[in-house]
């Protein structure tokens, strides 16, 4: 999000820290949303170190490089803060949201509390179609059971990677919710992403490029199924029933 108060222009990543936001560390101030794209246009190096560790993790099999705190691959570019704002004209990052300290809650206040988050996002998403990813679980069971109204018109898909080192779980899943979708009375779609395609290789070869090399191909093939695999016009709901509730009843407790 870019906030322009007056002279000054302010750079904000949304509230989940979902969307990158990447700014040079000194020198030029401009941000951009992947860090190979500020290093061609500033004309920076990766670092061979860091380099050399992202083929480490893939050489044995450990999947996307995650690097610590703000580093990236470029010496010379930061991954911004998910609860800063970056003002633009002075490289500054300043917290958005106060740090304080949670009251653990009792159970009904922390279940009313969620229930209202939940509700509000229900009534945003009110005016568009809808695709959910079903698992079977707590989380995606909770979700659907929220839009029950929309069952009619919701797309119901369960994603499968025969890539994947969770391939048999996520086989599990496709069995158990495809189960439920038939209880439900709605169709089921389980998606899989066919690595020989023409397109997945163009795809491939745009997502090397975006991640600078530090994710994994496993990755690349659910985003491109996510990209590909649901229906243009429809927003993916994101799961996220438990985690909404632990941040209100922080009992260290399996729910």
């Amino acid at each position: 999000v870019i906030f322009v108060f007056g002279d000054t222009v302010a750079v904000h990543r949304d509230a989940c820290g979902l969307s990158a936001l990447y700014a040079p560390r000194s020198g030029e101030l401009c941000v951009a949303s992947h860090a190979s794209l500020l290093a061609r246009f500033l004309g920076l190096e990766d670092d061979p170190a860091a380099r050399a560790f992202i083929l480490d993790r893939k050489k044995n099999g450990r999947g996307v490089a995650y690097f610590p705190g703000d580093a990236t691959v470029y010496p010379g570019i930061r991954l911004l803060p998910a609860n800063q704002i970056f003002h633009v004209d002075t490289g500054r990052c300043v917290r958005a949201f106060p740090r304080v300290t949670y009251q653990e809650q009792d159970l009904k206040t922390a279940l009313d509390s969620a229930l209202q988050i939940l509700s509000s996002t229900v009534d945003l998403l009110k005016d568009h179609r809808l695709a959910l990813s079903v698992t079977g679980g707590v989380d995606s069971r909770t979700s659907a059971a929220l839009f029950k109204k929309r069952w009619r018109d919701m797309y119901f898909f369960t994603y499968v990677d025969p890539l994947s080192r969770e391939f048999g779980i996520q086989g599990m899943d496709a069995i158990e919710s495809k189960r439920l979708c038939r209880l439900m009375g709605v169709s089921h779609r389980v998606g899989v992403v066919r690595a020989g395609k023409r397109r997945f290789r163009e795809f491939l070869e745009i997502w090397k490029e975006n991640t600078a090399g530090s994710s994994d191909i496993v990755a690349a093939r659910t985003a491109y199924w996510f990209t590909h695999g649901i229906p243009g016009d429809a927003i993916h709901i994101k799961s996220s029933v438990s985690e909404i509730f632990r941040s209100f009843w922080r009992k260290n407790r399996s729910l």
